[in-house]
This record gives C-alpha cells, sequence and structure tokens, in this order.
C-alpha cells in the first residue's frame, strides 16, 4: 500500500516549515548582533570624540599658561 499523498506533502511541508523558522530565527539573531556592535561602536566614537575635545581643550589651557608666562 503506497503513503497517503496528503499525509507525504504534509510531513513535507513541516519540514520546510520548520527549516524556514531556523533561518527566520538566525536571521533575528544576527540583527540583534549587529544592532548590538553599531551600539557598540557608537558609543566608542562618542567616548573618542569626548577625548578629543578634552585633549583640545587642554592644549589650549596649556598655551594659554605659556603665553602668559612669556610676558
Amino acid at each position: 500500500m503506497a503513503d497517503n499523498p496528503i499525509e507525504t506533502a504534509a510531513q513535507e511541508l513541516k519540514k520546510w516549515l520548520e527549516q524556514l523558522q531556523k533561518i527566520y530565527q538566525l536571521k533575528i539573531d544576527e540583527e540583534k548582533k549587529a544592532q548590538a556592535l553599531a551600539k557598540e561602536q557608537a558609543k566608542e566614537a562618542l567616548a573618542a570624540e569626548r577625548h578629543e575635545e578634552m585633549m583640545e581643550e587642554l592644549r589650549g589651557i596649556r598655551e594659554g599658561k605659556s603665553e602668559g608666562q612669556g610676558k
């Protein structure tokens, strides 16, 4: 007796659905990782910008002191 074609089709569709769900979950996980990485990179860029601004301010203070001492 041959397999019931409806059951066979249902099993095949179930396999495909499971594979699609796995692929979808992987995509979601990748997007979450990408968002976390982008957030971390933005924090690092902001910290670097703040550091550079503070260094420029310190240079300005030092230059102001050295100009004041030379007079």
